[in-house]
């Protein structure tokens, strides 16, 4: 693979790193001021989690804004009018599904998680709530799937590995324990839904369904994630194999 054509999909990397940088630099400048005008002390204000949120929020409207200004992708992949209802259901029975079988996983394996406290926080702030649920899976979308493994897939021909690179990046970029393994399996579910119907708009769709659970699941204090898990390990274990099994006949339905 030349060199040009890494950049081509490093440049997606970089906008999404920078992109983040950015969203807090503007938040310590925002601090600041605030601090000014309401004359109090403005670390207080950057140690607060639920100010933490604007992080995401601010991050994901840099990249979205940035891709849609500068059309750093064929945007013909966000055509409406090519929508279809059966590719929509399957992808929320899709998002369903990989719920149960991350959170038995996760169970399983019982990563840390470094990141439990702010998620905590970040959403009793409507802001928080807006960029995880919301304006994060668009910016994500818009960097892995519709960036890094369109280039990739335009470049190699190979979609399995386009996929598989894309799923791999999407985990680590999120740092957390708790989340890369999860966040790598969804991001394949979400890769092959962009790859069978090339249409961004569908893993959107199911990242935000996705978002959605989980955050419900934190704010209910794991209620979702107790009543999976209510029968035991190993119960849910089949369970989650089940679901997992029923993903892939779903995908490979939808493929077809």
């Amino acid at each position: 693979m030349k060199w040009v054509n890494l950049w081509n999909v490093g440049k997606f990397l970089l906008l999404f790193i920078f992109s983040q940088l950015a969203a807090i630099l503007l938040l310590i400048v925002g601090s600041f001021i605030y601090s000014r005008v309401a004359q109090i002390d403005p670390f207080f204000q950057m140690r607060s989690l639920e100010m933490m949120a604007w992080v995401p929020f601010l991050g994901s409207f840099l990249i979205i804004g940035h891709i849609l200004f500068w059309r750093s992708f064929d945007l013909k992949v966000l055509r409406i009018s090519e929508l279809k209802q059966k590719p929509f259901f399957y992808t929320f029975l899709l998002a369903m599904l990989a719920v149960v079988w991350i959170t038995v996983l996760n169970d399983c394996l019982q990563p840390e998680d470094y990141l439990a406290e702010y998620f905590s926080e970040a959403l009793k702030s409507p802001i928080g709530i807006l960029a995880i649920v919301l304006l994060g899976p668009i910016a994500e979308e818009f960097i892995f799937r519709g960036g890094i493994q369109r280039c990739l897939q335009e470049q190699t021909q190979k979609p399995y590995l386009s996929i598989a690179i894309s799923a791999t990046l999407f985990g680590l970029i999120h740092g957390n324990p708790a989340q890369i393994l999860g966040a790598g399996l969804i991001g394949t579910c979400l890769g092959w839904v962009y790859y069978c119907t090339h249409n961004l708009w569908y893993p959107i769709f199911f990242h935000m369904i996705n978002n959605f659970i989980a955050t419900i699941d934190i704010v209910r204090d794991g209620e979702l994630t107790n009543y999976i898990l209510a029968g035991g390990t190993f119960i849910s274990l089949g369970i989650g194999l089940l679901s997992l099994l029923l993903s892939l006949l779903l995908m490979n339905k939808m493929k077809g």
